[in-house]
């Protein structure tokens, strides 16, 4: 890819070096341009059918109920580490990377082995020459040791890039559960060998000639995709990346204006990932470039991430009807003004509860110090939640928050009215009702087996690293401090950083694949989420079709339909999605298969900063997705 990178640079600047009209010039460059990425993109296409599937025990490839599997992937080779084939494997599921060089130690290896230990699958990638006749990288016995040690223990997948004698080094062949093969060492390889094991993409290829003493010439085990989100080139939807330069414009205007200091970008079509990058920093010192895997705050995203999942799951095992009063399965409600609020009012935001309360207004002391019956700076037994960097709450304060609601007055009912407050109580009413804490049972019904393993609460306690969480804001008022790997959100900082209205975090992959399983009327990689009829209750519009357009309300029960500035023009009615507070956007259309994700600090430093909305960039991009599309039928 570096190469392809080096040849359109070299040949555009040959080009442009000719006596003719600059317009005829870009032109020339741009032809040049598209022709290379055209070769490139079908050298790519051979890479892809030359993938083999050697052997496969049970059918253990490609890997289907992914909570079932702790995965580590080893990646051999003689060069500087490889990151390609782990960073692609990444995509898919928690896999936890290591690397070895092929002259390692009999000491080294025996310390990769004990760090082996927790996984019951351990993916080993052999890098090596693309010679079929030998190689001069040859397989170390200690490679060899450490291959057939593994396989004692756990389930090995081997992966061999480039020459397939490398197989012939290694002892009992046969003991090992799959063994896959392609014939270079390229980042088209890596990428497709990554997508092929876990699915994304069929085994196709078969061996070219006879490898004794087990494989025989044609030996290749064809495997079919299993739907899990494929990430490729534009090419293969019929697009060049040179129609991307629009939205790659205006991305990177978000950032020349200090709307935010970097975005992440995230489309696909029907399953396919075309578009995936990042632009600008962290932050605006520039100091730590986005990278596509970072993690944001996604603030109200969290509505549709978790609260409304969790209820489609209650909806369907008939545990919850959306048409009764939310009283019915929050008893505090009962003898309020709120005991008949249906809880497809509440979903749907017009049964009249106030937008948000500023509870943390109320823990602050005269002199604006906060209160110490309520926060502490140290974590005890009392003040077990933490709201910030030395910050915990009182855990009883919680029920101060939910009390707070309860006896809040209400609007004028059947108006819109956009509220968080509501979503306070679902993490509670998910618990009373499966048995399960709020996190646990998005863990195990959703976000384990979708291998979205940075969908999460708190992610610092989940193991995810400080660098790779992008900070919000500079808080001056309350929590004093910049929030980094906390929740921005102040109600849900009270919460711990649990609630049903914000506190997730998670980066653009992850989140896409809920949003295709959505998309997928509850389907995704052979499995049914959510039953078609549920997912399709939930995100068409319940309002839509009032005597007065002017007061009909765009709304899904929790998704958002058509309204505000962050849609785009060319949306379907049957589209859905949601935006967050921190800069957060994501939409899908069952209308044409569009997926998008827009990810942002446009919070850092302050959340004053409204220019993302005032360039109307998130509904720019998305707009720009869909008319590459309209011109390219």
């Amino acid at each position: 890819m570096k190469f392809v990178y080096f040849f359109i640079t070299v040949s555009v600047a040959v080009v442009l070096q000719q006596p003719v009209p600059a317009q005829v010039l870009r032109n020339r460059a741009d032809s040049l341009e598209h022709f290379i990425w055209q070769a490139a993109w079908e050298q790519r296409q051979a890479a892809e059918k030359a993938l083999t599937l050697l052997q496969n025990k049970d059918n253990l490839l490609p890997f289907k109920d992914l909570e079932d599997f702790s995965f580590a992937a080893i990646s051999v080779s003689d060069g500087p580490m490889l990151s390609d084939f782990g960073n692609t494997l990444q995509l898919y599921a928690p896999v936890k990377l290591f690397s070895a060089r092929r002259n390692l130690t009999r000491q080294a290896a025996d310390e990769l082995l004990a760090k082996m230990k927790p996984f019951n699958v351990v993916i080993i990638g052999l890098h090596g020459k693309p010679d079929l006749l030998q190689d001069s990288r040859t397989i170390e016995s200690e490679v060899a040791y450490l291959i057939n040690q593994l396989d004692r223990k756990t389930k090995v997948v081997l992966a061999v890039f480039g020459s397939p004698i490398q197989l012939l080094q290694i002892d009992r062949l046969d003991r090992i559960e799959a063994v896959t093969l392609t014939y270079d060492d390229t980042q088209d390889s890596q990428e497709l060998m990554a997508q092929a094991i876990f699915g994304a993409i069929g085994f196709q290829g078969k061996l070219p000639f006879h490898l004794p003493p087990i494989f025989d010439k044609d030996t290749g085990v064809p495997t079919q995709a299993l739907g899990r989100m494929k990430f490729t080139w534009p090419e293969e939807l019929g697009l060049s990346r040179l129609q991307l330069r629009p939205t790659d414009s205006i991305a990177r205007l978000a950032v020349e204006k200090q709307a935010t200091p970097g975005c992440v970008v995230l489309a696909a079509k029907n399953g396919k990932v075309f578009y995936y990058k990042a632009f600008g920093y962290q932050t605006f010192d520039s100091l730590l470039p986005v990278q596509k895997n970072h993690v944001y705050d996604l603030a109200s995203i969290t509505k549709i991430s978790t609260s409304v999942a969790a209820l489609m799951k209650l909806y369907e095992a008939k545990k919850i009807d959306i048409e009764k009063p939310f009283s019915r399965y929050e008893r505090s409600w009962a003898k309020t003004n709120k005991k008949n609020l249906t809880l497809k009012e509440i979903l749907t935001h017009q049964a009249g509860l106030k937008a948000w309360i500023p509870f943390w207004q109320n823990t602050r002391q005269p002199d604006g110090t906060l209160r110490a019956t309520v926060f502490n700076k140290d974590s005890t037994r009392t003040y077990s939640l933490k709201v910030a960097d030395k910050l915990y709450i009182n855990h009883n304060y919680v029920d101060s928050i939910l009390l707070q609601i309860r006896d809040s007055p209400l609007g004028k009912r059947g108006e819109y009215v956009y509220s968080d407050l509501s979503y306070y109580y679902y993490p509670r009413m998910v618990r009373r009702l499966s048995g399960k804490d709020f996190d646990d049972f998005l863990d195990a019904n959703f976000y384990r087996p979708l291998g979205a393993s940075t969908l999460t609460f708190n992610p610092l306690y989940k193991g995810i690293a400080l660098r790779n969480i992008v900070p919000t804001e500079l808080d001056t008022v309350f929590r004093k401090q910049l929030l980094h790997g906390t929740v921005h959100d102040e109600g849900a900082a009270m919460m711990g950083g649990v609630s049903g209205h914000a506190g997730l975090f998670g980066n653009a992959a992850d989140l896409a694949k809920l949003m295709q399983m959505y998309l997928n009327k509850g389907f995704y990689a052979g499995r049914q989420y959510i039953k078609p009829e549920v997912v399709e209750y939930f995100t068409r519009c319940h309002s839509c079709n009032g005597k007065d357009p002017a007061k009909a309300n765009p709304r899904g029960i929790g998704f958002d339909k058509l309204r505000g500035n962050n849609t785009a023009p060319s949306v379907s009615e049957q589209s859905f999605g949601h935006s967050g507070f921190t800069g957060t956007f994501t939409w899908a259309d069952p209308n044409n298969g569009l997926l998008y994700v827009f990810l942002s600090n446009r919070v850092y430093p302050t959340r004053n900063n409204n220019r993302l909305s005032d360039l109307s960039i998130r509904s720019n991009v998305l707009e720009s997705f869909y008319q590459l599309f309209q011109s390219s039928r």
